[in-house]
């Protein structure tokens, strides 16, 4: 296939293994039962494809979710990263063998291999190898263990279930047992055939991987008994990953899975009634979430991110690793955040009215929410330079409406101003000028954290009134066209409402008066160029 940025050739047996192999550790499972993988990640392909930036790193994230949620054994978890397609041959036959003599001894035996990389219909391309998904799927399909999983999480690799009969289905369920139970195979892939395996920038991972790990943290758990099984983590992922690719460029990765499955029970991948030497985080509120770690003392995340989740039942618990987290839960009008420190065993509940809101303008400009605008009003104090020689500066208000799009704010907006001579000529006894003017701001925000900055332009027009007392009294009516650039800033205070700021430079083309002691009805128009700023309140919804 044409490689193109974004996009991979994984293969999803590895992550079916994975989550195999995660389930028969979850259960109490006697001692017999012991648990292999094998985590392959790739990120060179062929010298014409682009070079994957994830699937080495998420073999790391596979490992570690086997050991502190399935009960892996470190010493039976395999990781090969960058590995040519002999490499891989020989460590699946040396894993294999390892296998036959704990099956002699009397035991049971469960492989879970999962592979990240490059791939098409046929061969998995690693570093310039090839290596036949076929043959690399009967090595899987004839190890002695008694469950094999294989998760290819590489494009194209359908063609491995379609070949063997297998669809796109709803998880399955069997039932659970305290025993291994089940012996077979199972291979999941991510794509279908000739779709692609995508990757998330965002995620710091591929999107089928990080889905199909977030189901075994607690989210994939669709009939809340605690027990997250094989066919709910296949089904939870699939279903999270079509979501996400829906809104790429790319388009839509349709997951699929293929079983040859005997016995009464799903494999249970993970147990997270228990918790472990990891946290237990309720989720009270159903929505959208994202687990990052706060800098460096949270084991497994990865460049921050830990884990995103989509809960769709109340009170859902979710195991993360210890130290402290920032969780932010999106609903389909608004988002919200908070700061936590998760302990070792300890459980800890979240609600979302314990969070605390996000500005709606932020979400709306980043996307998060279906909500695709903000708006509300926005009320401040008034001050800009004089307009003439021998004139005070204006003082007043400003009123306007502010619209939030995804891309620019629009603020449409209505200025009062006066000022007043400095100092009178001998025969006027009043000399005054206020301004009433209407504009249309236009600004490019920034979000640094809470406060967002942004340069501003405005285009209007002003309408003033001048009035000199004299012996008589004299009144014009100037009017102006208003040009601006400026800068401005927002902090957000709570409750919907902003301190907001802005500091302009004005350029108004008027009529100038050469005279103090009179009005000139026909003064040459100009420009004067001065300063302007505002401070106040806005407030968005």
């Amino acid at each position: 296939m044409p490689s193109v940025p974004g996009r991979k050739r994984r293969p999803s047996w590895a992550v079916g293994a994975a989550g195999l192999a995660v389930i028969l550790a979850a259960g109490p499972a006697t001692a017999d039962v012991k648990r292999y993988a094998l985590l392959i990640g790739a990120n060179r392909g062929e010298p014409h494809e682009v070079t994957l930036r994830y699937a080495e790193s998420d073999v790391h994230a596979v490992a570690e979710t086997l050991l502190k949620l399935g009960g892996f054994p470190g010493d039976h978890i395999v990781r090969l990263t960058a590995p040519t397609a002999s490499k891989v041959r020989g460590a699946l036959v040396d894993l294999n063998l390892s296998i036959q003599q704990d099956v002699r001894g009397g035991g049971e035996a469960v492989l879970f291999v999962y592979y990240s990389g490059h791939a098409d219909g046929q061969t998995l391309h690693l570093g310039g190898t090839e290596l036949p998904t076929e043959e690399f799927s009967k090595l899987v399909r004839l190890s002695p263990a008694k469950l094999k999983i294989l998760l290819l999480d590489a494009c194209r690799t359908g063609t491995l279930t379609r070949v063997k009969g297998g669809r796109q289905i709803a998880p399955f369920q069997i039932g659970v047992q305290d025993q291994l139970r089940n012996e077979g195979y199972a291979i999941i892939t991510s794509s279908a055939a000739g779709e692609d395996a995508q990757e998330s920038d965002a995620l710091r991972s591929s999107i089928f991987t990080h889905h199909f790990l977030a189901a075994l943290r607690g989210p994939g758990d669709a009939n809340g008994d605690g027990l997250v099984t094989l066919g709910e983590a296949y089904g939870y992922a699939s279903e999270q990953a079509l979501k996400t690719s829906m809104a790429t460029i790319v388009g839509s990765q349709h997951a699929t899975f293929d079983y040859d499955l005997r016995g009464r029970a799903d494999p249970i991948l993970t147990d997270v009634r228990t918790t472990g030497d990891l946290a237990q985080l309720v989720l009270v509120t159903p929505g959208e979430y994202l687990v990052t770690s706060v800098g460096t003392s949270a084991v497994g995340a990865v460049d921050g991110v830990i884990v995103e989740a989509f809960v769709k039942t109340p009170r859902r618990p979710v195991l993360l690793p210890p130290g402290p987290v920032r969780v932010r839960m999106r609903t389909r009008t608004n988002v919200y955040e908070a700061d936590l420190t998760l302990r070792t065993g300890e459980t800890l509940t979240l609600a979302a009215e314990a969070m605390r809101p996000i500005p709606l303008a932020q979400v709306v400009r980043k996307g998060e929410t279906e909500v695709v605008w903000a708006h509300g009003p926005t009320a401040g104090a008034l001050l800009h330079g004089p307009l003439q020689s021998g004139l005070s500066p204006m003082l007043g208000v400003q009123v306007g409406w502010a619209v939030d799009l995804p891309r620019i704010t629009l603020v449409p907006r209505l200025g009062l101003s006066t000022g007043r001579a400095d100092a009178l000529p001998g025969s006027v006894t009043r000399h005054t000028l206020s301004e009433l003017g209407l504009e249309v701001a236009g600004l490019y925000i920034f979000d640094v954290g809470r406060l967002s900055l942004a340069p501003m332009a405005s285009v209007g027009w002003s309408v003033f009134r001048q009035t000199l007392e004299l012996p008589d009294v004299q009144i014009t009516r100037p009017q102006a066209l208003v040009t601006a650039l400026g800068a401005w800033g927002a902090w957000p205070i709570g409750r919907g409402f902003t301190l907001e700021g802005s500091i302009e430079l004005v350029n108004f083309y008027l009529r100038h008066q050469e005279s103090r002691n009179g009005i000139e009805a026909n003064a040459p128009r100009l420009g004067t160029l001065t300063y302007r700023s505002t401070l106040g309140l806005a407030y968005k919804y």
